[in-house]
């Protein structure tokens, strides 16, 4: 494997290490929000504000 093949490897692995698992839908996303019942995904977020 090339230096550059490697650099392209890690650059997917640290990619895939960013998503993770919305607690509530089970979809991936990068941008999971922080609640008191567990990370949200944006969509699962707005839908447990308006819940209340």
């Amino acid at each position: 494997m090339s230096m550059e093949e490697e650099n392209n490897f890690i650059i997917i692995e640290n990619t895939r290490e960013d998503i993770q698992k919305c607690d509530d839908c089970c979809n991936e996303s990068s941008s999971l929000i922080e609640t008191e019942i567990g990370y949200l995904c944006p969509k699962c977020f707005n839908d447990f504000i308006e819940r209340g």
